[in-house]
């Protein structure tokens, strides 16, 4: 019984850095959902992930309660024309970040439940290729709060 108790204590003493060591090391700097007009059906999210580990992060997916349903997208130019390339997954290798922005990667969030303005808040779960999920809340911003976000990385 002793024994039992204290394997109990170790795993209950270790659970909370191992969550924290997760936690850390992806993060989600700056995520932001362009408002749209009523109506739309469309609306799309930018983020950067940082993975701040020694490990390759694959994301696999996203949702969104806010949203009947969310998809990754890249955008490719060939032959001068653009077009957006849903995605399976993403990789974020060790060190380095994933920019999802205006004209390359996005979200793509379909389906509005209800009209989201300007200054709500959007929560957002991606999920990782190893089940785990990470939450964060991307703003809504109008078109003209963009100009110069260039500048503020």
């Amino acid at each position: 019984m002793k024994i039992f108790t204290l394997s109990m204590l170790i795993c209950i003493l270790i659970l909370p850095i191992s969550i924290l060591y997760a936690g850390d090391s992806l993060s989600v700097v700056d995520a932001w959902v362009l408002e749209a007009p009523p109506g739309m059906k469309v609306m799309a999210a930018y983020m950067t992930l940082k993975n701040n580990s020694d490990n390759v992060h694959e994301l696999k997916g996203v949702s969104s309660p806010e949203f009947e349903r969310v998809e990754m997208h890249r955008t490719i130019i060939e032959n001068e024309l653009a077009s957006m390339v849903k995605q399976d997954s993403m990789t974020v290798n060790a060190g380095e970040v994933l920019k999802f922005e205006p004209g390359g990667s996005h979200l793509m969030l379909i389906n509005p439940k209800k009209i989201l303005k300007s200054g709500y808040e959007i929560d957002l779960t991606l999920i990782l290729k190893n089940e785990k999920k990470l939450n964060t809340k991307a703003h809504v911003r109008k078109h003209s709060e963009m100009t110069g976000m260039e500048h503020h990385n």
